[in-house]
């Protein structure tokens, strides 16, 4: 989901105000996070037959430190030179100038506003890399889709985009900045072709957006502009986009989290040029639950769209969540170049059985006695029925977790002993649960004191308003747990300690 997406989906719902401030803040600390960060204003990928490449290097008015990168086969040369014409070298004040065989490393404590310059001699494959620490942040670029699913939105496309079709892109930019352009070039730095993105009408979230002809050869988006010193910014992405001839597709909407065992998944794959014939792979993140990709290989002609399926096995014996992230991908037969591929994420969510608590007595003459400050003591006998397949629980190796109203309080595995007659936990001496026992028959008892209850009014003997009580016990590898919460209205009388 994309901010955009984001910020709508929160007017759509009753919590808009809390939602959307939540967002802001976090927008605003992740973009301080990466103002804080390197931001790429130059990336050049570029072989040198010539013998020399000028590259321009813009800094705007909030720059803090340039880093500036440098690696060519066979170097003779770096100079690079500020704004007021002067060559930079390891003399120059706060500059860390290292230059080797065929690398340069040089780093600007306070570049000054303006454009720099690099000029390099030599011949081979030409690297060229410039960060800078600055306020304006190119905070999110991506090619995007409708999901399918209202709440999730546009979603990035998966993949890469396909050569020669249109596809719709969102852009983030923060920081201070008067206007914001959008191009798109190629890895050594020539433009391919302009994009206009036109802002949207979304409050507090610099997102633009447009509709962008996708070209045929590999590309980055980089944005310039004015900041509000009417200083020239440049911002680039790190991603290269390489256009493809072919597209995986999964329909997001038909399917939610996985399940244990055998989960069947859809893919439709599309071939855009010339006709061709694809090997389908399928990899999980190291889970080793793909069982099988039917089929494994596709020949479709131009335009023509196929399905193939994805098994995955989930295995019945797993005690913890867990995220499964599954790639697929499709790739020509006849040119190693041309693949595509697509991400499935989703969480596994182990459901354990429930351990029930059918009913809850309470004594009424000696349940809970309160003081003036609304702490006392506590004391609670309950039943229990295991839930249907549940095979037990062993409170002496299992977290156990207990709450009433305000109080909460977990032991660890190994404080329960195990008696003839169930499992109990002692501490006489001690402020909270002094006595919590469950016994093999279906009962439990709990004793406290010194319990603070935010439903009690110390003024009065009739305590009604709702109070919330839970055990818990933890899933012990075998998805077994116990989880209750009882809600509602005490109906009982209780004796002020005065």
């Amino acid at each position: 989901m994309t901010i955009n997406s984001l910020i709508q989906l929160c007017k759509r719902t009753t919590q808009y105000l809390i939602l959307a401030l939540t967002i802001t803040l976090l927008s605003i600390c992740s973009a301080y996070t990466k103002s804080n960060e390197l931001q790429d204003i130059v990336l050049i990928q570029d072989v040198l037959s010539n013998g020399y490449k000028s590259i321009d290097i813009p800094v705007d008015s909030t720059g803090k430190e340039l880093f500036v990168s440098i690696a060519l086969d066979k170097m003779k040369s770096i100079v690079l030179v500020d704004p007021n014409g002067q060559e930079v070298t390891s003399d120059t004040p706060d500059v860390t100038f290292s230059k080797f065989t065929k690398n340069a490393l040089i780093n600007i404590g306070i570049p000054q506003p303006g454009m720099w310059k690099l000029k390099v001699t030599g011949t081979g494959q030409l690297s060229v890399s410039a960060k800078i620490k600055s306020e304006i942040v190119f905070y999110e670029f991506n090619f995007i889709f409708w999901s399918g699913v209202p709440h999730l939105g546009n979603i990035p496309i998966p993949g890469q985009p396909v050569a020669g079709t249109s596809s719709q892109a969102e852009a983030v930019i923060r920081g201070t900045y008067e206007t914001a352009d959008f191009k798109l070039i190629s890895p050594s730095g020539q433009v391919i072709k302009s994009i206009v993105l036109s802002p949207q009408n979304i409050p507090d979230v610099s997102s633009l957006s447009g509709s962008v002809d996708i070209p045929t050869n590999p590309f980055r988006v980089i944005a310039t502009g004015i900041d509000t010193n009417g200083l020239l910014y440049q911002r680039i992405t790190k991603a290269q986009y390489t256009p493809q001839t072919v597209s995986i597709s999964f329909e997001n909407s038909s399917m939610g989290d996985f399940k244990e065992g055998i989960n069947t998944l859809t893919f439709d794959i599309t071939n855009h040029g010339d006709s061709d014939t694809f090997s389908i792979t399928a990899i999980d993140n190291e889970l080793g639950f793909i069982a099988e990709v039917e089929p494994t290989s596709l020949s479709l002609n131009k335009d023509e769209t196929k399905s193939f399926t994805v098994g995955l096995n989930i295995p019945e014996d797993l005690n913890e969540d867990i995220q499964v992230k599954l790639t697929v991908t499709a790739s020509s037969t006849s040119d190693p170049n041309i693949k595509n591929f697509i991400e499935v994420d989703r969480e596994l969510t182990i459901q354990t059985e429930v351990f029930t608590l059918m009913r809850i007595n309470i004594e009424s003459s000696k349940a809970v006695q309160f003081s003036e400050s609304s702490s006392g003591n506590l004391t609670v006998v309950g039943t229990y029925v295991l839930g249907e397949g549940n095979n037990g629980f062993d409170p002496t190796k299992e977290k156990v977790e207990m709450s009433f109203d305000a109080y909460e309080e977990e032991f660890l595995p190994g404080t329960f002993k195990q008696t003839e007659s169930g499992f109990l936990y002692s501490n006489p001496s001690g402020e909270g649960v002094t006595k919590l026992f469950f016994g093999k028959k279906g009962n439990f008892k709990i004793q406290a004191k010194g319990i603070e209850f935010r439903g009690f009014d110390g003024n009065t003997t009739n305590w009604t308003k709702p109070i919330i009580f839970s055990i818990r016990i933890g899933n012990d590898g075998k998805n077994i747990g116990i989880k209750h919460t009882k809600s509602g209205k005490l109906t009982h009388r209780f004796e002020s300690k005065k």
